[in-house]
């Protein structure tokens, strides 16, 4: 369920994002930042966005990442919302512990399976476009398998600081 808390909120500012026109083209775990006490998320490091109405494309690729990226980031395309939710499904598979470039091992069930991987299917025309859209079939998706959202409180554990 905090998978589903995080990805609801990440669709929520990519959804921001894309209907400004902007494509982030970095949404990798590194980007993510959870803010508990304000129930939210942030996605930082903008510096590389693309806005694709404009000619633009993404302009900085993480080497240390590469094999996250889908094709049209990689090739210099202009990119697509797909493109962000084809990462943001990336961050979910490796937050819940599977491997994000084989889509495997996820410990959730299989609908929340096939939903992620959907996001990462290798056709830019067959993923996903928009935030969204994309955000209310996740809604439809956890109420079949938990019942009606209720609010749910997202804990952190901290580290201890050291003295």
């Amino acid at each position: 369920k905090d998978m589903a808390w995080i990805w609801r909120r990440l669709l929520v500012a990519l959804g921001a994002a894309h209907t400004k026109g902007i494509i982030h083209g970095a949404v990798l775990p590194e980007n993510v930042s959870i803010l508990p006490a304000e129930h939210g998320l942030r996605l930082d490091n903008w510096e590389f966005s693309a806005r694709p109405a404009e000619g633009g494309f993404v302009t900085g690729i993480d080497a240390s990442r590469y094999s996250w990226y889908p094709e049209e980031l990689l090739s210099e395309s202009i990119p697509t919302p797909g493109a962000d939710l084809f990462l943001a499904a990336r961050c979910m598979i490796s937050l819940l512990g599977g491997n994000p470039i084989k889509n495997s091992n996820l410990p959730v069930p299989k609908a929340i399976q096939s939903f992620l991987k959907g996001c990462t299917l290798a056709s830019t025309r067959a993923r996903p476009q928009d935030a969204w859209a994309l955000k209310e079939e996740f809604d439809d998706v956890i109420e079949r398998l938990w019942g009606k959202r209720a609010f749910h409180p997202f804990y952190m554990k901290s580290k201890p600081k050291k003295p």
